[in-house]
């Protein structure tokens, strides 16, 4: 039971956050288009402990100013002894400035285990990288411990 409301939940968010981001225009005419080089809009991000309680390697697209989704690929070794797991994931930010508050949603999944997590932190976010810090609360499959905090620690290149 626990894993399907686990599931579902995990299925509805990513759901709610593509819907959201291709039902939007890419620019905003009355904001003028903020991402006109193409470097603003893609990303290589690095993330140390965060979603897997390892290190992930991931791909982050601007669909808009404030949105963003990303896929990744890396290890958890916390979770499953150093198992592969990929994310998927989606980041919201709060604020037009170059350092604003960011939240995210997201799934980590191998061929064991399939984790909803959630964050909210702060990111600074130069011309051609940014540097993002974020407390995660991790959905776990385990009955003894169902919300697992995290630290994630990020640095992406445009």
């Amino acid at each position: 039971m626990k894993n399907r409301i686990i599931k579902t939940l995990s299925i509805i968010t990513v759901i709610f956050l593509s819907n959201y981001s291709f039902a939007q225009t890419i620019t905003s005419p009355e904001r003028g288009d903020s991402l006109k080089k193409d470097y603003q809009r893609h990303s290589i991000v690095l993330e140390v402990l965060g979603k897997s309680w390892g290190g992930t390697i991931s791909y982050e697209y601007k669909f808009r100013p404030n949105l963003s989704g990303g896929v990744g690929y890396g290890t958890s070794p916390t979770f499953y002894g150093g198992k592969h797991i990929g994310v998927v994931y989606g980041v919201l930010r709060v604020g037009e400035n170059r350092k604003h508050f960011v939240t995210s949603a997201g799934i980590m999944f191998s061929n064991e285990i399939m984790s909803p997590n959630f964050g909210f932190g702060y990111e600074v976010e130069k011309e051609k990288s940014y540097f993002r810090i974020m407390p995660y609360a991790i959905l776990a499959m385990d009955d003894d411990y169902p919300i697992i905090p995290s630290l994630g620690l990020y640095f992406g290149l445009k």
